[in-house]
């Protein structure tokens, strides 16, 4: 069992937050997102919200007055999350070009995007003392790092191959009774509670929403293929696979 040896970096640096460059408003915000005129057809009056808040997590961070990670952090921590960022957009990757077996990626609010590249980030740190992973490599460096284990095991009568092998779908088959007690143990090693952990436990208590097509609400229990049938959806490890 670990002790605090490391500090949390609470630092967010922007570079990491242009990975991915999407994210969703608050569901306060929501109406915001679809014709007003419609909605006044509809139901007889325009939809009431708060001013629209921006799509691109960039101009959304410049746009506060203030985003402080340590206190978001914090509020994880204790277990003080609010039900408006409990919530994941399911987006179909557009690069893909396939209709109807498209990949999905999350959309999150700010807040808990800031919590992903923070937890990113911190396990990122831990990593490097760990000189055997190869999450952290680039693809040129894994290259390198399998061509000089390779040399080095291989003797005059025996070669020997080492290669790099990419799971279909490996980073979805993590589950919380699994991984947990690992980020409790990293959880101890940065010194925070309930951080890292929380990671598996996000999926679990959010609501997950997709973009359909289908002009009609559905009632009853939903059997297709944007259906989430159990409580797996989005449980993957702390790290991007």
């Amino acid at each position: 069992m670990f002790s605090k040896t490391l500090e949390f970096d609470y630092q967010i640096y922007t570079a990491d937050l242009l990975a991915d460059k999407a994210i969703i408003p608050s569901p306060p915000h929501w109406p915001r997102e679809y014709d007003s005129q419609a909605h006044r057809t509809l139901h007889s009056r325009f939809p009431t919200a708060p001013p629209r808040e921006s799509n691109n997590v960039i101009m959304q961070y410049l746009s506060r007055d203030k985003v402080n990670v340590r206190d978001i952090i914090s509020t994880v921590s204790q277990d003080r999350i609010p039900r408006d960022w409990k919530v994941t957009v399911g987006v179909a990757k557009e690069r893909e070009m396939k209709k109807r077996k498209a990949r999905f990626f999350g959309k999150l609010v700010l807040e808990m995007r800031l919590f992903q590249v923070a937890t990113e980030n911190n396990i990122k740190h831990v990593f490097k003392f760990i000189p055997h992973q190869t999450m952290t490599k680039t693809e040129d460096d894994l290259f390198k790092h399998l061509l000089k284990i390779s040399e080095m095991s291989s003797t005059e009568d025996r070669s020997a191959v080492f290669m790099s092998m990419d799971f279909s779908s490996w980073c979805t088959r993590f589950r919380y009774e699994g991984v947990t007690p690992l980020f409790e143990e990293l959880d101890r090693l940065l010194g925070v509670n309930n951080v890292m952990a929380y990671t598996q436990k996000f999926p679990l208590e959010s609501s997950s929403y997709f973009k359909t097509g289908s002009a009609y609400l559905v009632r009853g229990t939903m059997a297709c293929r944007a259906a989430v049938p159990d409580d797996s959806m989005g449980q993957r490890p702390g790290w991007k696979g």
